[in-house]
């Protein structure tokens, strides 16, 4: 079988690293640059590989775009990626191959990267057969040389040649995706993503050069990204109105019949609060919590958490529909999607029932919070998963049958 010989190559390359990691202190510079160099090959092959295999396990000749619908739920476990980047490249792989074979070919012969490939693939990816072809004529080879930045660049030129309309309409398409993202970060800060039309941005970029510089005249001991980062939030706290949104997470022992430990009376009572919650950021410290009500009207609710597992404690409702009470803490207790490696908040999932209604009941011990794609996978695509009373969710894939396990969110670990 080929994916017998796969497997010994791999067990080639790894006996090849033991050799060399051996080795490698007693080569020259010239000799590493030259394993540099040809360790990239190597990958650049196998990434066609990989592209080739993603392409036949996810073709279909029923799909509009030849995909199949749920195709990257099993590619995304395989590889322990996010919906997002699962979803992109099997797209982009099915792409490379299907429209793209001087760009596969490329990476076959170990001279282009699987990263510039897919920024190629991204960049046609709603381009005919025949148009890729042109692009590809124009582009190649001089792109196996360039940045991944450059090749999108090159590409992007080719392809205005080709096809100009389809620019243009690109162009009215990203304008009506303008778009502010807001993720948690680490260690206290928090990331955005912006796309905005060029001539806001251009106007918004002098606002906040000019506010930065203000603020540096103010403290010089401020680097230009801290002043600009300061700069942002002035301008836009200086034309807003700001209710801040909190949320106390209080850990309490919870038990069934008997207390794991201890007196019940003292297992039962809540102990000190955990911290507060905010929404896309996590849970922040008590002295943060004084500066944001000293600065802002705010609104404070509550939820328990398991003492143990971090994880939110529940309710039950008779009707189809979750109430807003159930349906808030079984997205409080997942906080994502919680099919494998989903990112998605579950404040934007649907809340299925694992065990269909009415023989299992609206509760959180019988509702997940799924996106819309991932429910459907689990409704049509043939998933299937198990709800366990800890709050961990067992799934089992469609093919081969392997199991993978998802845990709720854990309120102790989200300190921001």
């Amino acid at each position: 079988m080929l994916s017998d010989a796969v497997t010994d190559l791999v067990d080639q390359a790894r006996r090849l690293f033991a050799q060399f990691r051996s080795g490698a202190c007693e080569m020259d510079e010239a000799d590493l640059l030259d394993v540099i160099g040809l360790s990239q090959r190597l990958a650049n092959v196998a990434g066609a590989v990989q592209a080739v295999a993603v392409a036949a396990f996810a073709a279909s000749d029923t799909a509009p775009d030849g995909v199949g619908e749920y195709a990257d739920c099993e590619v995304g476990t395989a590889l322990g990626y996010a919906t997002a980047a699962a979803s992109a490249l099997t797209h982009r792989s099915v792409k490379i191959v299907t429209d793209l074979p001087t760009t596969l070919a490329a990476m076959a012969a170990g001279d282009l990267d699987t990263w510039r490939a897919h920024t190629i693939a991204a960049e046609l990816r709603d381009v005919d057969h025949d148009g890729c072809g042109r692009v590809e004529a124009l582009a190649f080879p001089a792109v196996t040389g360039d940045t991944a930045r450059a090749a999108r660049g090159r590409v992007r030129r080719a392809l205005a040649q080709v096809d100009p309309d389809l620019v243009r309409r690109r162009q009215e398409a990203a304008v009506r995706d303008r778009d502010v993202v807001v993720a948690p970060g680490v260690d206290g800060v928090s990331d955005w993503w912006m796309r905005l039309r060029t001539d806001q941005s251009v106007k918004c970029a002098a606002a906040v050069n000019a506010r930065a510089a203000q603020l540096r005249r103010r403290d010089p001991d401020l680097t230009l990204g801290q002043a600009r980062a300061d700069a942002v939030a002035d301008l836009i706290l200086g034309h807003a109105e700001v209710v801040a949104h909190l949320r106390l997470t209080i850990p309490v022992q919870t038990f069934t019949t008997t207390p794991p430990f201890g007196d019940p009376a003292d297992a039962a009572q809540p102990e000190s609060p955990l911290g507060w919650e905010v929404a896309g950021v996590g849970v922040i410290s008590h002295a943060l919590v004084a500066d944001i009500m000293d600065t802002f009207p705010t609104r404070i609710s509550g939820i328990l958490i398991d003492a143990q597992t971090g994880a939110a404690v529940a309710t039950t409702a008779r009707a189809y529909t979750p109430p807003a009470s159930v349906g808030a803490l079984v997205r409080a207790r997942d906080g994502t999607c919680r099919f494998p490696h989903c990112t998605v908040p579950a404040t934007r999932c649907d809340l299925d029932h694992v065990q269909p209604w009415p023989a299992g009941p609206t509760s959180p011990a019988n509702l997940a919070a799924l996106c819309r794609h991932h429910h459907r996978a689990k409704t049509h695509g043939g998933w299937e998963y198990t709800l366990h009373p800890d709050g961990t969710c067992t799934w089992v894939t469609p093919h081969g049958g392997q199991t993978m396990l998802t845990r709720p969110t854990d309120h102790r670990e989200m300190a921001a």
